[in-house]
């Protein structure tokens, strides 16, 4: 009895300390035990964030009042506010996140329209809800993504890793573009309809200056960092 009153004691002084041992030594450690990764970032995303040289301002607007009979799209705005909070914990302190509930007739809802998000009407009230995000840098510049919409999650963390590489980096790279190919949306003679465009050409839009140069040129500006050629079939002998 003596020696099985001593195992208990010792075995509780263990747990205790190992308790304890874990409490500091995995402070603010993360772990996503979920099956398809939902609270892990891409390493892309993850650079982006651990790169950031000055504090960038990012302001998550939803309405808790007025989704309150909307369990999915709060469901999504969980979501939402946790990939911010993930992006936030890995930037080194220079996301800061707020999180804001514009109220009808307040002044967080003029924020609101001040930077440009939209609305939607919801409920048999039609209210206002608001659900969308807002990020300034150092040097005055701005960026919104105006509503989150459900059906895009799949585009969500590029969306979020896109408007924040857009305020780090306030000056766009120019990218020239000679392209054989029609990679622009464009009119097609042949069947009397739009054409699309590549989507990575659309993509590549959103976060560079992109030039379209002639196949017949000798010479390529100076501002120009970076080239692209795509099936260069029919360049003349000088370019």
């Amino acid at each position: 009895k003596t020696y099985g009153a001593a195992a208990l004691l010792a075995l509780a002084v263990l747990f205790i300390g190992v308790t304890i041992l874990i409490t500091f030594a995995l402070r603010g450690a993360r772990f996503d035990l979920t099956e398809s990764q939902l609270y892990s970032i891409a390493p892309g995303t993850q650079r982006i964030v651990s790169s950031l040289k000055e504090p960038i301002n990012l302001y998550f607007f939803f309405s808790q009042e007025a989704s309150s009979q909307s369990p999915p799209l709060r469901a999504y705005a969980q979501r939402v506010r946790e990939l911010l909070e993930e992006m936030a914990q890995r930037s080194n302190g220079k996301l800061r996140l707020s999180i804001v509930d514009p109220k009808p007739f307040s002044e967080d809802e003029d924020r609101a329209a001040e930077f440009g998000l939209a609305s939607a009407p919801i409920g048999a009230r039609g209210e206002s809800l608001y659900f969308g995000l807002a990020g300034t840098n150092s040097t005055d510049g701005r960026e919104v993504i105006e509503f989150f919409q459900p059906d895009k999650e799949e585009f969500l963390e590029y969306d979020i890793a896109s408007l924040i590489h857009r305020l780090s980096n306030p000056k766009r790279p120019v990218v020239g573009l000679i392209a054989g190919l029609p990679v622009d949306a464009s009119f097609d003679q042949m069947t009397g309809r739009m054409r699309e465009g590549w989507a990575s050409i659309a993509q590549l839009r959103e976060l560079a200056e992109v030039r379209t140069l002639s196949g017949e040129l000798d010479t390529i500006a100076a501002d120009v960092d970076s080239l692209i050629v795509i099936h260069p079939k029919d360049l003349g002998p000088k370019t």
